[in-house]
């Protein structure tokens, strides 16, 4: 278990006769537990919370449209994790659900092109899987698999609410595999061979 206070302050106009200070700060909370089921696997929990102020830029921007309130985040997390086959072969499985609130995203006004929008909340929830391990002498392999359901959930934008959020896809991963030769005429040479994939994704942001 663990906490952190975080204190932002942001003074613009600096000893100028109008300086102004934005402050903000929050409290946030870390805990986790990890559970032995066997020798092999271990099961774990945590939750956390994160805090992010606005850039600089954004919040002394007066074309941007602030100022702006500070990035906020939580995260349930939960999963396993495995050593197989005389710890040659290793597993995680992460199930998560992350929520941001106060995103900042381009408002596409086409008369201010610094002007920006805070979105409410996005929700994030899938399922992450990697394996990767020695399965011969001469042979690894390296394979994941992530599916992510990223949502917008409250905005400003009737139409952004339940539509996925942009550049997440659903569906993304990969695999790669390496042979060493041993015989004496190659031995040393290695050959690997792999391929990602990534699903569709939404690489607009609806207008206003």
């Amino acid at each position: 278990m663990g906490g952190r206070q975080e204190y932002y302050n942001d003074i613009s106009n600096f000893d100028q006769p109008d300086e102004q200070t934005t402050t903000q700060s929050k409290f946030l909370p870390r805990v986790g537990l990890v559970y032995s089921a066997s020798e092999a696997i271990n099961i774990y929990g945590t939750y956390t919370e994160s805090f992010q102020p606005q850039g600089v830029a954004a919040l002394n921007n007066p074309q941007a449209g602030g100022p702006f309130d500070p990035v906020n985040a939580y995260m349930f997390e939960t999963g396993a994790k495995g050593e197989f086959f005389n710890k040659r072969l290793a597993a995680n499985l992460a199930v998560y659900y992350i929520e941001n609130n106060n995103i900042l995203v381009n408002a596409n006004d086409t008369t201010n092109p610094d002007l920006l929008r805070q979105r409410g909340q996005e929700q994030s929830k899938g399922i992450e899987l990697d394996v990767n391990g020695r399965i011969l002498p001469n042979l690894s392999i390296t394979a994941n698999y992530a599916y992510n359901e990223a949502t917008i959930t409250e905005s400003d934008n009737p139409d952004e609410i339940g539509t996925r959020k942009e550049n997440a896809p659903l569906h993304q991963g990969g695999i790669f595999g390496k042979y060493t030769f041993n015989g004496e005429n190659l031995k040393g040479i290695g050959l690997t061979l792999g391929s990602n994939f990534v699903g569709k994704r939404n690489t607009l942001e609806p207008t206003l």
